[in-house]
């Protein structure tokens, strides 16, 4: 099974974080993103690339 995970705002940001930092190399993790309004938050993801930050809102 392959999984692409979504995590919003600041908890499902560092969720998918950490995810990445233990799992990036497991062949079940399709695709990882973070969405999320606050950029400072995702400024402090430190496993998961720019690439696949997303800030959106105001």
């Amino acid at each position: 099974m392959r999984v692409h995970v979504i995590g919003l705002g600041g908890a499902g940001g560092r969720i998918v974080d950490r995810l990445v930092a233990d799992h990036d190399e497991d062949r079940f993790l399709h695709g990882v993103n973070a969405f999320d309004t606050d950029a400072a938050a995702l400024d402090a993801l430190r496993s998961l690339g720019e690439s696949r930050q997303y800030c959106f809102g105001d």
